[in-house]
């Protein structure tokens, strides 16, 4: 996944590596049906990807991860804890494209409140980047979200918690070398410990 591989994930790899100076990996940042297709032709060891459903053959693990709500700094909701779907009632909102799971997770969440939609975009990174530019609001991962919190952003919980999480895939006709094994359990350790203050 881009969201993960541009950040956080390349982030992880690098401080995994520094105790493994001889092991050369490859990371790359593609779309979820890539990172199914990489696992089960044995190209990739394990990927992280947007999947509800376990395809045939795979192995998954779901990590959960909550949404959060990304805004400038100086906005009014910044100085709230927590924002409702009642809060962002007549804001600019940055969404991710109609017709993904968690698009429909985030309107039905917004139903009845008067928010609308003003941009739609394929990525959390460039929703979050459209924020930074005074572009509006958005609901989205916490993993991009991180990537600006420098940037002159706030990111606050969401409540009610809607899931922005995704799972680890490993092939069940090859087992998982212990190195792989090691990473897939480390970097779950590692995302489940920053995204735990973003949890109701």
């Amino acid at each position: 996944m881009p969201a993960l591989a541009v950040g956080m994930l390349a982030r992880f790899l690098a401080q995994f590596l520094r105790l493994r100076p001889n092991v050369r990996p490859a990371i790359t940042g593609v779309p979820s049906y890539h990172v199914i297709d990489a696992v089960s032709s044995g190209q990739a060891d394990l990927g992280y990807a947007n999947s509800p459903t376990a395809p045939p053959g795979l192995e998954t693990n779901r990590i959960e991860v909550p949404a959060v709500v990304v805004l400038p700094l100086h906005h009014e909701l910044a100085r709230q804890d927590v924002i409702a779907p009642q809060d962002l009632a007549g804001e600019r909102l940055v969404g991710l494209l109609a017709g993904t799971l968690f698009r429909s997770q985030i309107d039905v969440a917004l139903a009845g409140f008067g928010c609308d939609v003003f941009i739609e975009t394929q990525l959390s990174h460039i929703a979050c980047l459209l924020v930074s530019e005074g572009a509006g609001i958005c609901i989205v991962d916490p993993y991009a979200a991180l990537e600006f919190e420098m940037r002159g952003l706030a990111i606050r919980r969401f409540s009610p918690g809607l899931d922005a999480g995704f799972v680890c895939i490993r092939s069940e006709r090859q087992p998982a070398s212990l190195l792989a094994t090691s990473f897939a359990e480390e970097f779950g350790v590692h995302i489940r410990t920053l995204m735990a203050p973003f949890r109701e």
